[in-house]
């Protein structure tokens, strides 16, 4: 194999490798926002349920918003109540119906006070197997809003790391195909300069001879 020749494999190999890990960061972020979707299908539903069994603590079952949950960002989320907002209670709410939609997860929440127009912070929860409440502290400031109206927030600080976890197998699988690409390709430039070698030695020795 010729120099020229050579360069063309080099190129075609370093083409065809750029484009399977374009591919597969493609496949990642479709892989990702599926699972974002199906978070916030599940929070949404357990907000929902959360707010209405408030309703119904407070004995006002029917004074429910159309769209109460609203997503702020893709991490925060808002329940409007308008009605008053036992912290403790809530709390104990929202842990049930996230434990029921299978949302195992950390979460800090804080409620709006239509008195003094400000968000009160209640507390940060742990959900996950390995929080340990004594080592965790809030962090998160409660954007104010402009909804006047008695409501909650809700924000889950380790979001992207919950869903990231969930695509193990993908980070795997990806990883041995690249690993055995690479494999393939350094064992193919072996092969090619192994044979130079010895198609070089073999002239020199016909020269000799």
């Amino acid at each position: 194999m010729n120099s020229k020749t050579l360069r063309i494999f080099v190129g075609l190999s370093v083409v065809l490798m750029t484009g399977v890990i374009l591919i597969q960061y493609y496949w990642f972020r479709q892989a990702y926002n599926l699972q974002d979707r199906d978070f916030n299908q599940r929070v949404t539903s357990a907000l929902r349920a959360a707010s209405e069994r408030m309703l119904a603590f407070n004995k006002n079952p029917n004074n429910q918003l159309i769209q109460p949950v609203e997503r702020v960002t893709s991490n925060y989320y808002t329940v409007q109540i308008n009605d008053t907002i036992n912290a403790s209670v809530l709390e104990e709410f929202l842990k049930q119906e996230f434990a029921h939609s299978d949302v195992r997860l950390n979460f800090e929440y804080g409620i709006y006070d239509c008195v003094k127009d400000r968000i009160k912070y209640a507390a940060f929860v742990c959900h996950s197997e390995n929080c340990n409440q004594n080592d965790s502290s809030a962090h998160y400031r409660f954007p104010e809003l402009d909804i006047h109206n008695y409501y909650f927030g809700v924000y889950f600080p380790d979001k992207k790391y919950y869903l990231l976890g969930d695509l193990d197998n993908w980070f795997v699988s990806s990883a041995i195909l690249l690993v055995v690409m690479m494999f393939f390709f350094v064992y193919a430039l072996m092969v090619i300069f192994r044979q130079k070698k010895t198609v070089r030695n073999t002239k020199m020795i016909s020269s000799i001879i």
